[in-house]
């Protein structure tokens, strides 16, 4: 299945993408239009991007999105309008696969016990969570891939927890997991890779993912 959609869409209640102070912000310091920074983020994400363009000046600027890059505090700050978008008053963080750039973990409220926000934001985190889970199971990276950008030793943890260990680290671009754990066969357990991994392969009851390109 193939789902398209627009960086530029407005919802309703959210601010408008071209209008965001953060994108306005990165289109400034890189002195490009917030139009192009947006394409241009959506493809160092990987995501194909397909710009349709009223003027032959839009056409010039979608020509022109291969001349520059985003760096990484650029990458993040966008990344992170999700959850300025996503999230409410009181914890969690959403969506949870998501950095906390902003730090609104600091200044939201528990869910109070047994209130209606926590029984029903907990519940769709946790299918989210589940969501990406789903998509990377039975995938892996060949080692001579990623051995020399491991951030340290494999640890025996689940696959939420990998997952969430390498959203919570800034200079984690992708993860993997094997199960069982077993270091004669070769299963480590948690892997955290600081870089893109050059190719994959898929293997039975393997969890792998990239979360930043």
């Amino acid at each position: 299945a193939v789902m398209g959609y627009s960086v530029q869409t407005q919802w309703p209640h959210v601010l408008p993408p071209l209008q965001d102070p953060h994108v306005l912000a990165v289109a400034a310091t890189a002195r490009r239009t917030p139009s192009q920074v947006l394409h241009r983020w959506a493809l160092q994400r990987g995501v194909g991007v397909i710009p349709k363009a009223s003027s032959q000046q839009r056409i010039r600027e979608n020509l022109q999105l291969l001349d520059f890059e985003l760096d990484d505090s650029a990458m993040r700050l966008l990344d992170g309008i999700a959850t300025l978008s996503e999230s409410g008053a009181s914890l969690p963080v959403r969506p949870p696969y998501q950095e906390d750039v902003f730090q609104l973990g600091s200044l939201m409220a528990p869910p109070p016990a047994g209130s209606m926000q926590a029984s029903v934001e907990q519940p769709a985190a946790e299918a989210e969570i589940a969501a990406v889970l789903a998509q990377s199971r039975d995938q892996g990276f060949p080692y001579s891939a990623i051995a020399n950008h491991l951030l340290g030793p494999a640890v025996d943890v689940p696959p939420p927890e990998c997952l969430m260990r390498c959203v919570q680290d800034s200079s984690c671009a992708a993860w993997e997991v094997c199960a069982p754990v077993d270091a004669a066969s070769g299963c480590g357990g948690c892997y955290l890779v600081g870089a893109v991994p050059s190719s994959s392969m898929q293997i039975a009851g393997w969890h792998a993912a990239v979360i930043r390109a």
